[in-house]
């Protein structure tokens, strides 16, 4: 692929026009608590409330939304939730579901996992901080025969000496997987302060040799300018700190939502989408599409990024 001078973007747009992105925050519940992880994501306050109540919501997303749906499960910690392989052996095959987890449930718990036929993707997040080489090594071998898997190693600064050791673990045992190492954003959305070579690394630093991804017709690529670009070159993106789209006009709610641990429905992540809020799942909502102007600093989610904006 050619290089992207990402100063120059003026426009950025989903690489298709049809499906779904739907990301569920579904709790704060967490057993890690990173130096660089906003306690509203981690401290416990917002625990799944209503299970009923959630399956109705996924009912109805089912009817309003034709084509394929891509279903991103986030936290907190989602294996945390006793219930979240019912629930998606439930949803069945109407949704293409991506878990991300930090990977410290039981080789057996995650054994279980691997049988659930909808589950298109598993993002292993890991946080050097906590995370044991050797139990995430035999996670990624149990889980790779079934599914993809993406290992983010996220490049916290002061364990960033941890990091190729990943990499050659990865490449020693064969795993099948995808690794990258990526870069971290501060509660501000910043990105945090790299040096050169570290920077270097960040772009530099990949292991391939995942089960090959379904084509889906759901948004999971990105055009700037009109031309196609790999979504994990949004990484390159935040490093350098293009991710400020401020005053730019962006298409919250198209081909987009993201539900939040309370209930509450967007159309993106970041605080704009906040101030048009769809209403609560546990109450009321309207599902709606309209162009907004950008009032955050940065970007705030990868997702959020690709979502069809301009100059």
């Amino acid at each position: 692929m050619t290089d992207i001078d990402f100063s120059t973007m003026k426009k950025i747009e989903p690489d298709t026009s049809s499906g779904l992105y739907m990301e569920w925050v579904m709790n704060n519940v967490c057993n890690y608590k990173c130096s660089y992880c906003s306690p509203s994501l981690n401290d416990g306050s917002f625990p799944i409330k209503d299970y009923d109540r959630i399956k109705i919501f996924f009912n109805q997303i089912t009817t309003l939304y034709t084509g394929d749906k891509f279903l991103f499960l986030t936290g907190g910690e989602p294996t945390l939730w006793p219930p979240l392989i019912d629930f998606v052996n439930e949803l069945g095959n109407e949704y293409y579901i991506k878990i991300v987890t930090n990977g410290s449930r039981t080789e057996r718990y995650f054994k279980k996992l691997a049988q659930c036929n909808n589950v298109y993707q598993i993002g292993l997040s890991v946080h050097l901080q906590y995370a044991d080489i050797r139990h995430i090594q035999n996670i990624v071998e149990i889980l790779g025969e079934h599914t993809q898997v993406n290992v983010d190693i996220l490049a916290d600064i002061d364990n960033f000496h941890k990091i190729e050791e990943w990499f050659e673990m990865a490449e020693s045992y064969k795993l099948k997987c995808d690794m990258i190492c990526k870069p971290i954003r501060m509660i501000d959305g910043g990105a945090q302060n790299y040096s050169s070579y570290q920077k270097q690394l960040l772009k530099n630093l990949r292991y391939t040799n995942s089960l090959q991804a379904k084509i889906l017709n759901v948004p999971l690529h990105f055009k700037i300018n009109g031309q196609l670009v790999k979504y994990r070159n949004v990484y390159d993106i935040i490093s350098n700190k293009h991710h400020a789209f401020k005053n730019w006009k962006c298409n919250i709610g198209k081909q987009r939502l993201v539900l939040w641990y309370d209930g509450s429905l967007y159309g993106a992540q970041c605080s704009t989408a906040r101030k048009h809020n769809f209403g609560n799942i546990y109450s009321e909502y309207s599902i709606y599409n309209m162009p907004v102007t950008c009032e955050d600093d940065f970007c705030m989610c990868l997702p959020d990024i690709r979502i069809e904006k301009n100059v």
